[in-house]
């Protein structure tokens, strides 16, 4: 009984997986958070691992990250921490290069 898959039946969880949206914001303003910016993709990564785990729980097959354009170094750490997950399906750039499109397999 260990080994065994764990369904989504409790009130809980089923709550939870209502409450899921199918797009993480991650951008933030500069501006506004210059004094914490070397802590902030560290905060930014935690809340990305999360969501992309309750979204694998949830078996949810596809999800939109807004990690905004600037350098660019939000966006690389996300892709590289994805390269190698054995369900992520395809991961591919919005229009206007500010978000990604995470696909599962399920």
């Amino acid at each position: 009984q260990k080994n065994k898959p764990k369904k989504i039946n409790t009130r809980n969880e089923i709550i939870e997986l209502s409450a899921f949206q199918l797009e993480l914001d991650l951008h933030y303003d500069e501006k506004i958070n210059k004094n914490r910016q070397k802590y902030i993709i560290e905060e930014q990564m935690s809340k990305f691992q999360e969501y992309i785990a309750k979204a694998i729980r949830f078996k949810i097959t596809q999800v939109r990250i807004i990690h905004g354009k600037g350098q660019g170094i939000l966006k690389s750490r996300i892709e590289e921490e994805l390269k190698y997950h054995e369900l992520v399906k395809r991961i591919s750039s919005s229009g206007d290069g500010g978000s990604s499109i995470i696909e599962f397999y399920v």
